[in-house]
């Protein structure tokens, strides 16, 4: 299982268009050489490396602890913290940068993640949210039902599947300043892009909105794309920044 998260996870990381969009992150949080910032989600530690990188000094946060071990390895220098998006272990005003990539759907009250990244920021602290809107998924596929059936079934698996398309409204409610909203997509042509449909397929078939034989035969059409050079999936990735204001 952890295994097909982090195939999953630096396959994204590597494609172009992902990649794009976290570096552009990064200079939306407007950071000062040794800034501190939160990487919410912060996964196998991409960022984290690259933050760490560029001179501020970065704390990782996950609620995966098997995905934490596989940080740490790769960024032995690095500050990684179990914890949660709606429950942050730092004191408030503690960062000048808080950024949260694909996390904001997998929360059931995004509304209080986002009072709680408040909390933890300084006035005039930035905030960057990157999130796909899953429903807007774009799959080739020769079985256009099944595909339906399965990447739907991912999105009701979801608390919080549209979070993307709030995320600016949900920072101007939340009274964060100079918001801005950018979307950039991410395509994947390859391999890369099976470990997530390996994982939606498997969520379609437990719960029942599919057969495993139908589910295997379709992901069998998608293994066989990979390896004609036919695989196409499109995921459009909403960056959205803010800043925190002043006290008074």
């Amino acid at each position: 299982m952890i295994e097909r998260l982090v195939a999953m996870m630096d396959g994204f990381d590597r494609e172009p268009g992902a990649a794009l969009a976290r570096h552009r992150s990064h200079e939306l949080l407007r950071l000062a050489p040794g800034g501190r910032v939160v990487d919410v989600g912060c996964g196998t530690g991409t960022s984290v490396g690259e933050l760490t990188a560029a001179g501020a000094v970065v704390s990782g946060v996950d609620v995966n602890p098997e995905v934490l071990v596989v940080a740490k390895e790769r960024h032995p220098g690095g500050e990684f913290t179990e914890g949660s998006a709606q429950a942050l272990p730092f004191p408030d005003g503690h960062f000048h940068g808080y950024r949260a990539e694909r996390v904001y759907h997998a929360v059931a009250d995004p509304v209080a993640a986002l009072a709680e990244a408040a909390r933890v920021l300084a006035p005039g602290g930035r905030i960057v949210l990157i999130g796909p809107n899953w429903e807007m998924l774009g799959l080739d596929s020769t079985d256009v039902e099944t595909g339906r059936a399965v990447l739907m079934a991912q999105v009701a698996s979801m608390p919080s599947p549209r979070s993307a398309l709030l995320q600016r409204n949900l920072l101007l409610e939340a009274g964060f300043t100079e918001v801005e909203a950018e979307v950039h997509t991410a395509v994947l042509t390859g391999a890369t892009g099976l470990p997530m449909l390996e994982s939606a397929a498997a969520a379609a078939v437990g719960t029942g909105v599919v057969s495993a034989e139908r589910a295997e035969n379709w992901l069998t059409d998608q293994r066989a794309r990979v390896e004609r050079g036919r695989f196409f999936l499109a995921a459009p990735q909403f960056v959205v920044s803010g800043t925190r204001p002043a006290v008074g």
